[in-house]
């Protein structure tokens, strides 16, 4: 009977959620260096890689090697800046923009420069995740117990913390109703090792997907 009322002492322990943590706690938990796997999706194309990415004189590069193409870069240099680097011949992120330009034509989604709005809010976020290093502000204001409002590089955002899922989750809203969800799971040794970006139409009662990356980190 001890046995078991220790085993149902544990099993809710660890099930009761958190209530005490900060922004500053959950920020601090999120990275972007590393290695790992990653998956890109802009129905009906569809990228999978092994990686490897870092953050080295206020740019960040992910490397990517992906099976039918080699080794490519998804790079976001210059983060001292709030506005996103032109894009060259050699990056990623331009395929991940015709991707979204291709998707939008077929697709009739009537939003050409998704893409580009997209990857401006990556930029933003990959700016932030670097804001110790890069001096910036990194302040959120707490609207109610575990639910967050930023106003970063005059972006708007809204973070909740489902300690329960042990789940942080921003959104962002882009034109229309459009927007960027973005997920940090897998809490492991003080990080998270998951990160998932979606886009979607917000109003869409089927949710679909315009884009979903996800990051797995080692």
């Amino acid at each position: 009977m001890k046995f078991l009322l220790l085993l149902c002492l544990l099993s809710c322990a660890h099930q009761i959620p958190s209530s005490q943590t900060s922004w500053g706690e959950l920020w601090g938990r999120v990275h972007f260096s590393g290695s790992g796997k990653t998956r890109l999706e802009v129905p009906p194309q569809s990228w999978t890689a092994s990686f490897e990415s870092g953050f080295e004189n206020n740019d960040w590069q992910m490397s990517l090697r992906i099976p039918t193409q080699g080794e490519v870069f998804f790079s976001f240099p210059a983060l001292t800046n709030s506005v996103m680097s032109p894009i060259g011949p050699e990056d990623f992120r331009g395929e991940v923009l015709a991707a979204l330009r291709e998707a939008s034509q077929q697709r009739k989604l009537n939003y050409p420069t998704l893409g580009q709005d997209f990857l401006q809010v990556v930029h933003h976020v990959m700016r932030w995740s670097y804001d110790k290093e890069l001096g910036l502000d990194a302040s959120c204001v707490e609207k109610k117990q575990h639910l967050y409002e930023c106003r970063r590089d005059d972006i708007h955002s809204l973070w909740f913390w489902d300690s329960f899922k042990q789940e942080f989750v921003g959104t962002f809203a882009l034109r229309g109703d459009y927007r960027i969800k973005i997920y940090f799971r897998n809490l492991t040794e003080s990080v998270f090792k998951r990160a998932t970006f979606e886009v979607s139409r917000s109003s869409s009662a089927i949710q679909d997907i315009e884009l979903r990356q996800d990051i797995f980190f080692r």
